[in-house]
């Protein structure tokens, strides 16, 4: 499927922005990564990706011409905006709309668990338009959260990274850790005028798809990676994080899909089997001597044990 491309300012947003920003006296701060995005097909996609009725946590909200359209589907919106010049804007907006809620903060302190619904699985979501210095550990935040999907406004090259799979060779960390938790689309490319102030290069909108649990716990690989990602600060070695990565696959494999009583249950089972192997391979070792020996020199401890798992004499 081709993708899109958004490209110019529309003239009725760019108005709009301006108008915003004088109304509190402010100018962007690029050096945060302030690029406003003013393209109106572009603004109309970051909506279409909002499911009816869920809970969406946007990350940098700014003026707030992109939230306003944003909770036109959500059933709740946090907005989280880490300047507080933008406090009169977002507040207002707040105000008129009652299933809009602004968290004034850094987006990689802000406990996303706590905002999302409890006693539903996967029916939150992220939209972020993120300066480039956080990424990766914004990815990782996000990585095991219960959500449906994750939409980023990112530069084209981190774009590139974030959507790169194993398959293509050579990977970087973004790539890997990407691959691990997510399918990846990517949307739309948005060329730098669809931006104020005008950015030096261009950016795209891609969507993250979690991968379900059992699908992680299925792939070695996959498995590995992700506990090395999620434990990097406990593990002083990528040997020991390789090690306990392969046996987290291990005992995923050995009880996947099973509940703590069904792993319980399956344990058993094998430990039956396998006493019932060892047992026969006594009893024809022994064949040429009296039936009742092997039986004979079975303690009554172990003839008790024997009996409990069913296994016939």
């Amino acid at each position: 499927m081709a993708i899109i491309e958004f490209s110019g300012n529309s003239p009725a947003c760019l108005k709009d922005i301006n108008r915003r920003l004088v109304e509190i006296d402010a100018t962007p701060n690029e050096k945060i990564g302030q690029h406003f995005l003013v393209n109106q097909e572009a603004i109309d996609l970051l909506r279409q990706t909002v499911a009816p009725g869920s809970t969406v946590i946007e990350v940098g909200s700014g003026p707030g011409h992109v939230t306003e359209r944003l909770a036109e589907h959500a059933a709740k919106l946090y907005g989280i905006e880490i300047d507080r010049r933008y406090h009169p804007l977002l507040d207002k907006i707040s105000r008129d709309r009652g299933n809009v809620e602004i968290i004034y903060g850094d987006a990689l302190k802000v406990d996303f668990n706590r905002l999302l619904p409890t006693g539903r699985d996967n029916d939150g979501q992220v939209v972020a338009s993120l300066p480039f210095h956080i990424i990766e550990p914004f990815v990782q935040k996000v990585a095991l959260l219960r959500l449906s999907a994750v939409t980023l406004v990112v530069g084209r090259r981190y774009a590139d990274s974030l959507a790169a799979s194993y398959e293509v060779g050579f990977l970087g960390r973004l790539s890997i850790l990407t691959s691990t938790f997510f399918d990846v689309d990517t949307l739309a490319t948005v060329k730098k005028d669809g931006f104020s102030p005008v950015p030096g290069t261009d950016s795209a909108i891609v969507q993250l798809w979690p991968k379900d649990a059992e699908e992680l716990d299925a792939d070695r690989r996959a498995t590995v990676f992700r506990h090395m990602f999620l434990t990097t600060r406990r593990n002083s070695t990528v040997r020991k994080g390789l090690k306990e990565g392969l046996d987290a696959f291990e005992r995923s494999r050995d009880g996947a899909g099973f509940s703590k009583r069904e792993r319980n249950r399956k344990s058993r089972h094998s430990t039956r089997l396998r006493m019932r192997e060892i047992i026969e391979n006594w009893v024809e070792g022994s064949a040429d001597q009296d039936d009742e020996l092997p039986l004979n020199r079975i303690s009554a401890k172990n003839k008790d044990t024997i009996n409990r798992l069913g296994l016939p004499s």
